[in-house]
């Protein structure tokens, strides 16, 4: 085999191209009908500097290829040694997040990966961060050799509220059974009044189906009916710096932030009172 005109190989494939070149080589006559040959040993290079040796067989107007392996190849480029290791380049970043980080803030820091192509650093890493929560970037720096990497982070403050503890359906009262507590970021119901002691839900009548886990809103819940209608109660009268409290009778039922009407028996006296947590509250102007 010969190289084409104006072609030239390194050395060692020059040697090999020559020695391939000695071998027998034979190819198969054709005929209208196909391919007949018998066995048959073909030697080629090939100009991408890779060679293969192949062992052809013939037979029934079939090519079978029995073995083809690599002579020579190129080699792959290998990561160089020394590389900056990903888990410092997190440790760094979270030293710096809880510097500042609120009592009461979740923190999620992204991928440092790109650090395994950064050459290891021979100094401490420097960490600055820019953004506006929940959402910064951190800026991690080195000063020999001379590199910076970003890695996102999410800062989110957070805050226990309570939630469904398994599925509600629409028009269920509410016991203590169906609510627990668990710490979510306040993103996640922002504007939205929530509650943060179960007892206060305790009665309180769902307006929607409630899955599991989600936040309970004061949209979600019709509050629970604290008087009922025909019911006597002890009411506090606040009138400047006095306190009494008298017995009435509701004459309507009441939610928490109400303001129902009640009657004094004893009196036949009709008046309007606040209903609160601690039970209907009348507040006199001196």
């Amino acid at each position: 085999m010969k190289a084409k005109e104006g072609r030239s190989f390194l050395t060692p494939f020059a040697w090999i191209s020559e020695k391939i070149a000695e071998m027998p080589s034979w190819r198969a006559k054709r005929s209208h009908d196909g391919i007949r040959a018998t066995d048959r040993f073909t030697a080629t290079v090939s100009h991408s500097k890779v060679f293969f040796a192949s062992f052809l067989f013939t037979k029934k107007k079939c090519l079978l290829p029995l073995l083809a392996f690599p002579l020579l190849a190129f080699p792959v480029p290998a990561l160089a040694a020394g590389t900056q290791s990903p888990a410092d380049v997190i440790a760094a970043v979270k030293q710096a997040v809880a510097v500042s980080l609120p009592a009461n803030a979740a923190v999620t820091i992204g991928s440092a990966d790109g650090a395994a192509v950064m050459a290891a650093c021979s100094e401490p890493l420097a960490v600055s961060l820019s953004g506006v929560q929940p959402y910064e970037n951190a800026a991690v720096r080195c000063a020999a050799p001379v590199w910076t990497l970003y890695v996102p982070v999410t800062v989110m403050a957070t805050e226990t509220v309570v939630v469904a503890a398994r599925p509600v359906a629409a028009g269920q009262s509410l016991g203590l059974a169906d609510l627990t507590l668990r710490r979510e970021p306040e993103a996640a119901y922002t504007g939205q009044p929530v509650y943060y002691d179960p007892s206060a839900l305790a009665g309180a009548v769902a307006m929607l189906n409630l899955p599991a886990g989600v936040i309970i809103t004061g949209n979600d819940v019709q509050a629970p009916v604290l008087i009922k209608a025909g019911q006597t109660v002890a009411v506090d009268v606040h009138a400047g710096g006095v306190e009494v409290s008298i017995d009435a009778v509701a004459l309507e039922a009441g939610r928490l932030g109400d303001t129902i009407m009640l009657t004094n028996p004893s009196s036949g006296r009709r008046f309007n009172a606040l209903v609160t947590s601690a039970g209907p509250v009348v507040e006199l102007q001196p």
